[in-house]
């Protein structure tokens, strides 16, 4: 397993994370995503989540819904110009909190063919048979499929993550000098008020180990348990539309998720291990509901032993997420934050989770860990996304 550090500035807050954007080795980033996503921020967090740590679920808004179309096969242009060797694409960045440095940066040079068009090649709303409906934007590289097809990697928080993340994997993958295969991304998000707390975390009675406020009432949501009927809808109705409506390789599909969509992640990973071959968990909220996602490792652990599974996951989590940074030392509430997080010690359970994955089999299984420096809770989920592309998206030689 490899623990290593990632020189990046410490950032305050996640629209400046998102805005921020990135810068591979002096050369120009990917257009738009800092003028697109400094739109974007974080919805507030209602008492319960700012106690929780995680963002808010809401309801679901009537709309219209329509099939997932099968669009027109992408042009084939030539193919991108090389870029300076660098034996890691996932290293090559730094995060900026400035948006107007992000916006020096994100003009795309004249000599290097955009791998994504600037707009989604896909943008519907589907309704699920059982869980509501869900916007779906899929991006599908302008470079012709590798003969077994596309990689792909499904975005969970895609309002959130599936633009930047697409600006993201266009630079990683022009910058990376054959490294990274193009891949198709889709993004899994909402047409009206998300319902991630529901559709993320799973059916569970409320442990006596729970978190738990000063008064004695405990920490978790108001709302939860839907995660299995989210899952069987990616299973058994999103992905065979993805399938039949693009040239996939169907054994190179990974899951991105961050804090509760990181949880997810883990669960799937652990309930239905053939569903994806890599996993990238960021921040995965695994202290939820007294560590219930856990109990479920050892019967991963027996499935993996006894199969043929070969999965790769990679685990990022952000330095401030087991003690507060220097901003939130200023917070009048910060002695109580700084307990609670001490308590779910996050850095050391992610470092723990992909030791143990790393360990249980060698051959089949391997995992990276990173801890991003100077990162909150809000800010890692674009640079853990950018580090884990690359092994989701990594060249077949």
């Amino acid at each position: 397993m490899m623990s290593v550090f990632l020189s990046a500035r410490p950032a305050a807050a996640f629209a400046l994370a998102a805005c921020g954007a990135v810068l591979l080795a002096s050369i120009p980033t990917a257009a738009a995503a800092a003028a697109e996503t400094a739109q974007r921020v974080a919805p507030p967090a209602t008492s319960a989540e700012a106690a929780s740590g995680t963002r808010p679920a809401g309801t679901s808004s009537a709309m219209r819904s329509v099939a997932l179309s099968t669009p027109s096969a992408p042009s084939a242009p030539s193919a991108p110009s090389a870029a300076p060797s660098d034996p890691d694409p996932a290293d090559r960045f730094a995060v900026f909190t400035s948006a107007s440095a992000a916006a020096a940066i994100a003009r795309p040079g004249p000599s290097r063919q955009a791998i994504y068009t600037a707009a989604p090649t896909s943008d519907r709303i589907v309704k699920s048979r059982a869980m509501g409906e869900y916007r779906i934007r899929v991006a599908v590289p302008t470079t012709p499929p590798p003969a077994e097809g596309y990689p792909v990697v499904y975005v969970l928080d895609g309002d959130d993550y599936f633009n930047p993340g697409v600006k993201l994997a266009d630079h990683l993958i022009r910058t990376s000098n054959g490294a990274m295969t193009p891949g198709i991304i889709v993004g899994v998000g909402y047409p009206g008020d998300s319902r991630r707390s529901y559709d993320y975390l799973p059916a569970s009675p409320v442990s006596p180990d729970v978190e738990r406020r000063p008064d004695g009432r405990p920490i978790i949501d108001d709302v939860y348990g839907g995660a299995d009927h989210f899952l069987d809808f990616l299973e058994k109705e999103l992905k065979p539309q993805i399938q039949a409506s693009y040239r996939i390789d169907a054994q190179r599909q990974a899951l991105y998720g961050h804090s509760y969509g990181g949880l997810l992640a883990v669960h799937a990973m652990f309930t239905r291990p053939d569903m994806f071959q890599t996993y990238l968990l960021s921040s995965p909220s695994l202290g939820w509901n007294g560590r219930y996602v856990l109990t479920e490792e050892p019967g991963f652990n027996a499935k993996v032993k006894s199969g043929t599974h070969r999965i790769s996951t990679v685990v990022t989590v952000g330095e401030f997420e087991q003690a507060l940074s220097p901003e939130q030392l200023r917070a009048p509430d910060a002695a109580e934050r700084a307990a609670r997080a001490a308590r779910r010690r996050s850095v050391d359970s992610d470092r723990d989770l992909s030791a143990r994955l790393d360990a249980l089999a060698p051959d089949r299984l391997r995992s990276k860990f990173r801890v991003f420096p100077g990162e909150v809770h809000g800010t890692v989920a674009l640079p853990a996304f950018a580090y884990g592309l690359p092994t989701a998206f990594a060249a077949q030689h």
